[in-house]
């Protein structure tokens, strides 16, 4: 049968064809595929006479360059077959009824390796089945039991490589009812046929278990993944499943504190950069991250190189990029990183982000962002563009007043050293369906109102002072924090608090009532932090649980700047009236308590005071650090 002509017809070793029936046209049907991807494939309905081109909104597949020696494309179930490679490996279909394409997912085991070209591969169809053969020393062929399903792929037989000729394309041809395969054998002496019986071979015990278990066995080798790609040389069983194993990048400097030179990190990138050239083939890359000592604007392909290969290559779930010191220049996150489907968790550490257009992070579960400076109108285009984020992390990050969180599924918010610039402007929060929320290091502009957190369930306050602060405005502002705050359930009190709750407590100022069930103080070793603690408990009277943790950390104490004579301190705890009913409080749990309880007389007054008001108390918990020894001594 001569083909219609075609205009400017290119050399024959361009195109492959495919013959098949169309049951629901009753006619048969030739498709033509160029095997460079350079011009639509086409179709020629006998009937017609005529060539037509397949339209590409159909949903067609780059294909791999097929092999000269291809006979013909494989048709089964209406639909034509061949390997493809983009944007992932799999055998590529052509229903010819409804003209569109499809993919069946190669097995785990062979995922990447046509792209390396290190195998001859291709598909067939053998006994009502399709069957995928692919030749690298030995010669393989799986057979696919049930159609488009990727589980069922089974590997059939193999002729090992001491019976199989170095530069010949075998091609299988037909399956007997016995089982014996005809071949086809390409080489360059000519061609020839021959039959071979199903052989399969036994390499070891461990290489005949399932797909599934090996790659179970590959995923506990955690945090080396130059052992699991040595895997490889086991067997020819082993020799690709690495590339099914899900992995984790990590690159950093070790010792950041160490002072590199600029050739210690240019050796670095290039050390990266040749690392991912072998790690692109792998099928699942689930994290990745990279932390330099510093950015330089030399390094920016570098970079961009990275984060291209997280989101559109590897398309990580987890990426993390960082620079540990400031420098002269930020690093301008990419405008292609914007919009991104497989992202679950960011972590950006003193990277500029200034999206031109919206951003969509669909996927977005978790994002941290640290070091940079932030406007309002940027934070609101993160925060609308993550319609699924649970969990927002903003350390050191300065230039923003107000952080309003409509999304019903962000419920965690982290807050680190977030100041503005303008002393005058405080943060204001506006999170309705926010639970937890909490505030380390320099956050004193943070401004917190009850109305604006409704659903919050917990809050932990860990604040830092600076040396030459207005004591009356810290005070003032704890008693702000503390008001915002009286509706949650749960509160974790840093030493900074303590001391200024010390002072208002000396000052005669109350801690407004509250409802919370549970409280837990970080206190430092002075004992003239009682007063502070005091107070705290006798505003929380259904309290259940209370944790005292002696918090190992040098901190200036307020209370002696406020007051230097000690004996009013002493005076206080002889006059105050310390009773208040505790009687919901069940648990108590001292932390790193260290010394001795009879050597310090208002810390064992304090013990009497709880034992003496907790009366439904049912456990009383002492971890101590015993004086000149390293031991812990636990009592209940």
């Amino acid at each position: 049968m001569i083909l219609p002509s075609h205009v400017e017809i290119p050399p024959q070793e361009e195109y492959v064809y495919g013959l098949g029936y169309d049951a629901t046209s009753d006619e048969y049907n030739i498709l033509r595929i160029d095997t460079y991807d350079e011009i639509p494939d086409e179709i020629l309905a006998l009937k017609s006479g005529s060539w037509r081109k397949i339209e590409e909104t159909s949903g067609r597949m780059s294909v791999t360059k097929i092999s000269d020696r291809e006979l013909c494309l494989a048709f089964l179930h209406g639909a034509f077959h061949w390997i493809g490679h983009c944007p992932r490996n799999s055998v590529v279909s052509f229903n010819i009824s409804d003209e569109m394409y499809g993919e069946i997912p190669l097995p785990g085991i062979l995922v990447g390796v046509y792209v390396l070209g290190l195998v001859v591969m291709g598909v067939s169809v053998l006994g009502g089945k399709l069957c995928l053969y692919h030749k690298h020393e030995d010669f393989d062929i799986w057979v696919l039991k049930d159609y488009g399903v990727k589980e069922s792929w089974t590997k059939w037989f193999t002729i090992p490589s001491n019976e199989v000729a170095r530069d010949c394309v075998i091609i299988p041809i037909y399956r007997f009812s016995d089982d014996e395969v005809l071949l086809s054998y390409f080489c360059w002496k000519g061609m020839a046929m021959e039959i071979q019986k199903k052989i399969k071979v036994s390499e070891d015990r461990l290489s005949d278990l399932p797909e599934s278990i090996l790659l179970h066995i590959l995923s506990k080798i955690l945090d080396d993944n130059e052992s699991i790609v040595r895997t490889s040389v086991l067997s020819t069983r082993w020799r690709f499943l690495w590339m099914s194993v899900p992995l984790s990048l990590f690159y950093s400097l070790p010792h950041p504190l160490l002072r590199y030179t600029e050739k210690d990190v240019s050796d670095f990138i290039a050390s990266i950069n040749r690392d991912l050239y072998y790690w692109r083939s792998s099928q699942k890359i689930v994290e990745f991250r990279v932390i330099l000592p510093w950015y330089n604007t030399s390094y920016v392909k570098d970079v961009d190189l990275w984060v291209h290969f997280a989101t559109k290559v590897a398309m990580v779930e987890c990426f993390t990029l960082g620079f540990d010191k400031e420098s002269n220049s930020r690093y301008e996150f990419p405008q292609f990183a914007y919009k991104n489907k497989y992202l679950k968790s960011l972590d950006l550490r003193k990277c500029e982000l200034n999206p031109c257009g919206s951003i969509n992070w669909s996927c977005l579960t978790f994002l941290s962002i640290a070091s940079l400076n932030l406007t309002d109108g940027v934070l609101e285009k993160v925060l609308s563009g993550c319609p699924n984020l649970e969990d927002l992390e903003l350390k050191n990050v300065l230039g923003i007043s107000r952080l309003e969180v409509s999304s019903m599924k962000l419920t965690y918010l982290s807050i680190l050293d977030c100041q503005n610039e303008n002393d005058d402007i405080q943060i204001e929060i506006l999170a309705p369906h926010l639970k937890y929320l909490q505030l380390f290091g320099y956050c004193n502009k943070i401004c917190l109102n009850p109305r604006n957190l409704a659903s919050l369930v917990s809050t932990i306050i860990f604040l830092e002072f600076d040396e030459e602060c207005n004591l009356e405005k810290e005070c003032s502002y704890l008693k702000e924090l503390l008001h915002g705050v009286g509706h949650v359930e749960k509160l974790e009190l840093g030493p900074w608090c303590i001391q200024c709750m010390s002072i208002l407590e000396l000052k005669d100022w109350k801690s407004p009532p509250s409802n919370r069930k549970f409280l837990k103080l970080n206190i430092s070793l002075e004992s003239l932090d009682i007063s502070g603690i005091y107070s705290f408990i006798q505003s929380s009277l259904d309290i259940e649980t209370l944790v005292i943790d002696w918090y190992e950390y040098e901190w200036e104490n307020l209370s002696l700047s406020y007051k230097d004579d000690d004996d009013e301190y002493s005076k206080w705890f002889e006059t105050h009236d310390s009773n208040c009913s505790l009687r919901h409080l069940k648990t108590i749990n001292f932390i790193d308590f260290y010394g001795s309880l009879s050597e310090n007389k208002s810390i064992l007054s304090w013990v009497k005071y709880l034992l003496k008001n907790a009366t439904m108390l049912e456990k009383f918990m002492v971890a101590a650090i015993l004086k000149g020894s390293k031991c812990i001594a636990r009592l209940c």
